[in-house]
């Protein structure tokens, strides 16, 4: 599956992020620090977008999974 940005905006919970990414999680942690997670990965998408306004739509997508 290509990764896009227009199907990474859909995105709305935690578990969809870290699916999207192919991110092994816990769901409990998840479910217990979802908010948490959510508010900082907002962040520092705010962060790289900022920074790297320059990249490709494949280098922001993977600066996003480094980042969650």
């Amino acid at each position: 599956m290509t990764l896009t940005l227009i199907d990474f905006n859909r995105l709305t919970t935690a578990e969809d992020y870290l699916e999207y990414f192919k991110i092994d999680y816990d769901p409990n942690f998840v479910n217990i620090n979802r908010l948490h997670i959510l508010k900082k990965f907002s962040e520092l998408i705010r962060e790289l977008d900022k920074h790297f306004s320059e990249l490709t739509e494949t280098e922001k997508l993977e600066k996003y999974r480094e980042a969650l």
